[in-house]
């Protein structure tokens, strides 16, 4: 993955915190897709990033990440939107606030809506089979 780690954490932990809650499945899934990027430092960064996105207003982090988004490299925006879905997802539930911070990450990356169901709808698809 070319994008910095902190970078990609702060998505991660975004995805993560929409619940107001890091549990042990969300953690363990973390660990997954950290090992299978081999980012070494990913689950720590995104640990650091929660700790910091908790005493942020709305507005602060929305600036927060869409200053990150202009260094996030293009040809892995999808993919990291793909992981916070992912993150949001394990439980095998999506809250309707989940769903809509999906949308919310989307745009700051740039992705759009429609594209954004697309990969909503790809994951979904996998969890039913």
């Amino acid at each position: 993955m070319k994008t910095d780690s902190k970078i990609t954490a702060l998505f991660l932990s975004t995805a993560i915190w929409a619940d107001e809650k890091y549990n042990d499945t969300e953690r363990e899934t973390l660990h997954e897709i950290a090992a299978n990027l081999e980012l070494d430092t990913l689950a720590d960064d995104v640990q650091d990033c929660i700790a910091k996105v908790t005493n942020l207003s709305a507005d602060e982090l929305t600036q927060r990440l869409s200053e990150a988004a202009q260094k996030v490299n293009p040809e892995e925006k999808d993919g990291i939107l793909a992981i916070c879905l992912q993150l949001m997802g394990c439980d095998s539930y999506l809250a309707e606030e989940e769903i809509n911070n999906f949308f919310v990450l989307a745009g700051i990356l740039g992705i759009d809506t429609e594209h954004a169901k697309g990969i909503l709808t790809e994951l979904v698809e996998e969890k039913e089979m």
